[in-house]
């Protein structure tokens, strides 16, 4: 299995569900999403199972659950 580690800001609050793009080698996902309960981590998952054309189970937030600046590594 060959895993990549992916630095991600999430701007939360925002009016579409989006990802941005990479800026400064920071990949910039908008979520409408709340960070409550878990929603938005949820959410920043899905957006990137799509992003990268993997399944949810293979996505995993390491460092940053409750901060801005995410830490995610992917299974691929």
């Amino acid at each position: 299995m060959i895993y990549k580690t992916v630095e991600v800001f999430v701007k939360l609050n925002s009016k579409t569900t989006k990802v941005i793009g990479v800026e400064n080698g920071v990949l910039k996902v908008f979520l409408k999403e709340k960070p409550v309960d878990g929603a938005a981590n949820k959410a920043l998952v899905e957006v990137l199972s799509v992003y990268y054309s993997v399944p949810k189970s293979k996505i995993e937030i390491v460092k940053g659950l409750t901060y801005r600046r995410k830490v995610i590594v992917i299974c691929v």
